[in-house]
């Protein structure tokens, strides 16, 4: 864990997260997309009212959609452009939102604010422990968290990524024989070191749910990106937790909830 927002190594991080997603969103000049549906987030009944907090703007799908469910949405990023690009779609899609750049590590909100968070793949790009310091305190007391997030638990999958890619704490390599990783140099699966670290902090209050097994699902994103081949390897996964369903929790995703105790 890094002990300091203001540490060398994580300044440094910070730079190459932000410069890698500033050339992403530039690149993409795609034609803007149009959202629909309602954004729902477990162990929250109604987001209508709300104001709820998007942890990094992503392809702001999320955005869109809690807005279109009634809250008042706030949104950061560490990249000016995902700001941008966040402003754009919002306009495109007819809703209002308040985006601005901002480090995880350091959020400008004020103490008590957010009714809600969440966000999707954001907390395995980050040092849990201060970021999760500064969600705690921007939550009201009672307010919920919930992340979509990648898992590090599978010991497969854990052994590969280190042999191929590198271990956590140091810039992973991009490529191994055929195996293209996808991402920055320096995030890596959220391990449980990381959620009993948050849990730590939220007093305790942390849960993680697996809506659906993701093992050989992974070959399709990183192998051969082919439908007929996903359908396979998804009805495989699907198979597996079946036949073994106390191997769910070692799947690749997780979904961490987290709650603010109220006073």
């Amino acid at each position: 864990m890094v002990d300091n927002a203001d540490s060398p190594t994580l300044r440094e991080i910070v730079d190459r997260e932000r410069a890698f997603y500033d050339r992403l969103h530039s690149k993409r000049k795609t034609q803007l997309p149009r959202f629909e549906g309602v954004l729902t987030i477990p162990g929250v009944e109604t987001l209508d009212g709300k104001t709820i907090l998007i942890c990094s703007c992503g392809t702001s799908d999320e955005q869109v959609r809690a807005a279109r469910a009634g809250a008042e949405v706030f949104t950061f990023d560490i990249s000016s452009a995902a700001v941008e690009k966040a402003k754009e779609i919002a306009d495109f899609n007819e809703i209002r939102i308040n985006a601005e750049v901002m480090d995880f590590h350091r959020l400008n909100y004020p103490d008590n604010f957010f009714d809600v968070a969440f966000g999707q793949s954001v907390l395995h790009h980050v040092d849990c422990e201060l970021a999760g310091r500064e969600l705690y305190r921007c939550l009201k007391p009672g307010a919920v968290a919930v992340f979509w997030e990648n898992s590090d638990r599978n010991p497969l999958i854990r052994w590969f990524r280190r042999k191929a890619f590198g271990v956590p704490g140091g810039r992973a390599k991009q490529q191994f024989l055929f195996f293209k990783r996808i991402g920055t140099p320096d995030e890596y699966p959220l391990t449980d070191e990381e959620i009993a670290a948050l849990g730590k902090i939220f007093k305790g209050q942390v849960r993680v749910f697996h809506e659906y097994f993701s093992f050989f699902r992974l070959l399709y994103h990183f192998v051969w990106q082919n439908r007929t081949f996903a359908r396979v390897m998804f009805a495989f996964d699907d198979l597996i937790v079946r036949v073994f369903p106390f191997l769910m929790k070692y799947g690749f995703s997780q979904t961490v909830w987290l709650q603010k105790p109220a006073e």
